[in-house]
């Protein structure tokens, strides 16, 4: 478990440059969906009918949900990690707009939701906090894997050895999806389990 633990704090670490691009990109992007929020709030609307058409309204807070929670974050990674071989432009895309209805809902519920600012941030708190802490980072990492991909192999001193740098990125990328999973899994039941009993 030691060399486990080691073997991906240094694979983080050797790329925590892009690590860190794609954190500002997200931390932007947040604050573009707050912003975005007090231009057009119908898009609320829309949001919600959009995960209720994943997920089902009202759905039973069960292992089946988990599941299906689970398969949709993975299906949404890999897109981003594999996804970044054009270019890099699909991690990037992903990010921005991942950042955006995480700051647009976020900003929803501190201007709509009744009460004090408080109950705002308790409620956001139990809502999110529980499976983000495993999700957020996930999504992330592998969203910095995945622009690594795409785009490494086009730098200059890549020149003569393109295909080598290509396979040696995809193998890493390969490398990222075990953790991705074990972080996923964790999300989807912290999601359903904790944050779903917390808030009802």
């Amino acid at each position: 478990m030691k060399r486990v633990w080691e073997f991906y704090r240094d694979l983080l670490w050797q790329n925590r440059g892009v690590l860190r691009k794609v954190i500002i990109l997200f931390l932007v992007s947040i604050a573009a969906g707050a912003v975005l929020f007090f231009y057009d709030q119908t898009l609320l609307d829309k949001i919600v009918a959009m995960f209720e058409e994943k997920f089902g309204a009202d759905r039973a807070l069960d292992l089946s949900l988990a599941i299906d929670i689970f398969r949709q974050n993975l299906i949404a990674s890999l897109i981003a990690l594999i996804g970044g071989v054009i270019l890099g432009i699909t991690p990037v895309l992903l990010v921005g707009l991942n950042g955006l209805l995480l700051g647009y809902v976020v900003t929803s519920i501190f201007v709509l939701m009744p009460g004090s600012i408080m109950d705002s941030l308790t409620f956001a708190s139990k809502g999110l906090l529980p499976h983000a802490i495993f999700e957020v980072p996930e999504f992330l990492i592998v969203s910095a894997f995945g622009l690594v991909l795409g785009t490494r192999w086009l730098k200059r001193e890549s020149a003569g050895k393109r295909k080598q740098v290509l396979k040696e990125d995809f193998i890493k990328a390969l490398k990222i999806v075990p953790l991705a999973i074990i972080l996923l899994i964790a999300a989807a039941l912290a999601e359903v389990f904790v944050s779903g009993n917390l808030i009802k």
